[in-house]
């Protein structure tokens, strides 16, 4: 008969049981985690064809082309982006392929293999590069090379293609014209602080061409081919004659932008009053110099319809409200809030507002007057601040006569694997099919071992 056991060999068994059990549940739980990890990032990878695998606003570019896309990526077997160009094209073809306006059509090219059909591509498009993907839609093309292509997690080619895309199947509308002579920010600018050149490369890819304006003494008239003006914060004030040619520009159904930085900017207060729009300057002491607003409340306007959940930020800015218009006006312009930010006393502040007037079935009058200059300058868009361009963007496009806009920007993206080359696959196969059946043995071991010895 055996003898019982002592106390200090129990004690010893079940701290032993226990740490088993402990690490058994530890295990268990990292299974579980890295198979949801895992899932999640191979959702995209395993969802080729489907449109979900792309961004909302990659889908909704797609829908505003029409005609014939074909998009062909020529690169060399060994390249890491080889592979995940390939996986991109047949995305954006399943994602045509419910469309019934536009017919994509996907190829891709070995730069080693198909060596005939490369040369071809080649021929047809001086310049371009191999380990590239070229878009070419009604007689225009554009490309986006390698270093296009690359994030910095790896490929990121999704937001390079959509813009490439744009560039053709959407080529240059209207102009915009842009004042200058009183200190305005100039599109063409780069100065990383006094600059608007990003904004200016926003518009260029969104399809339209930013052009300076002057109002010289020879100057009579706003050019008729301007549909939009913008001024984007004067810093002095505007001559007499000057403001003749903007408030003539706006009676024969004229469209204006207008940031100013405080009620009084250009001296173009009486011109805006007449469109039902005044600047209100806030008490100093609820604006203190260089102090950041941000907003994530915007109006019920189609100009800010695709803002929502979109971060803006404004430096100082001033409110914006509507005003009185003549009592000579037959029929007043309808004022809408735009975007409002949080005062000081926490009661929200309308920062940006828009006017329309139709006096005329050819006198249709539109107005957006901003708050802040600041917010589409080169140090608040280059600094991360995407959402000010998608404002700009949203505005400029109701303005332009667009009541649906498609606007594009490096705002969202597509569900990234973090996966983009063949090795990088083939790796994680081999870890799939060692790592989760050992996890698995290891885990039964756990259990069964302690149970074998007892009997």
């Amino acid at each position: 008969m055996n003898e019982p056991s002592s106390q200090p060999d129990i004690r010893r068994r079940r701290f032993g049981a226990s740490v088993r059990a402990a690490l058994a549940v530890v295990l268990a739980a990292g299974i579980f985690v890295a198979a949801n990890a895992l899932s999640a990032r191979l959702y995209a990878h395993w969802s080729t064809g489907s449109v979900r695998a792309l961004s909302d606003r990659t889908v909704e570019v797609l829908r505003a082309a029409s005609g014939v896309v074909e998009a062909t990526a020529v690169f060399e077997r060994d390249h890491p982006f080889r592979d995940a160009a390939r996986d991109l094209l047949q995305e954006l073809s399943a994602a045509a392929g419910g469309m019934p306006d536009l017919s994509f059509r996907a190829t891709a090219l070995d730069v080693n293999h198909d060596i005939a059909e490369a040369a071809e591509l080649f021929r047809r498009h001086p310049g371009l590069a191999p380990n590239s993907i070229v878009f070419e839609h009604r007689g225009r093309s554009s490309s986006v090379d390698e270093y296009e292509l690359a994030g910095e997690g790896g490929f990121d080619g999704e937001r390079a293609c959509v813009s490439a895309l744009l560039q053709i199947v959407r080529p240059v509308r209207s102009p915009v014209y842009f004042l200058s002579g009183h200190g305005e920010y100039d599109p063409a600018d780069r100065h990383p602080v006094t600059g608007a050149s990003a904004i200016g490369r926003a518009l260029a890819v969104n399809g339209f061409d930013a052009r300076p304006l002057v109002l010289g003494p020879e100057t009579s008239a706003v050019p008729a081919a301007c549909r939009l003006l913008v001024v984007a914060g004067p810093r002095t004030a505007f001559p007499q004659r000057e403001r003749e040619i903007l408030a003539d520009y706006l009676a024969g159904g004229g469209r204006l932008l207008l940031l100013a930085d405080d009620a009084f900017a250009g001296g173009l207060g009486p011109l805006l009053e007449m469109w039902g729009l005044r600047y209100e300057a806030p008490p100093p002491a609820a604006r203190p110099s260089g102090a950041r607003r941000s907003s994530l409340s915007y109006g019920d306007h189609p100009a800010v319809r695709r803002m929502e959940g979109v971060l803006s930020v404004f430096v100082s800015p001033c409110g914006v409200a509507a005003a009185p218009p003549p009592a000579a006006t037959a029929v007043p312009p309808r004022v809408t809030p735009l975007v409002s930010v949080g005062a000081a006393d926490g009661a929200p502040r309308c920062v940006a507002a828009a006017s329309e007037a139709a006096r005329s079935p050819r006198a249709n009058t539109r107005i957006a007057a901003f708050g802040d200059a600041d917010f589409v300058s080169n140090a608040m868009l280059d600094g991360g601040l995407e959402g000010n361009a998608l404002l700009f963007l949203s505005v400029v496009e109701w303005l332009s006569g667009d009541e649906r806009p498609v606007v594009a920007g490096d705002f969202g993206g597509a569900l990234d694997p973090g996966i983009g080359t063949g090795r990088d696959w083939n790796r994680l196969g081999l870890a799939l099919a060692i790592g989760v059946p050992a996890g698995v043995l290891a885990f039964g071991l756990l259990l069964y071992v302690p149970f074998a010895k007892r009997r």
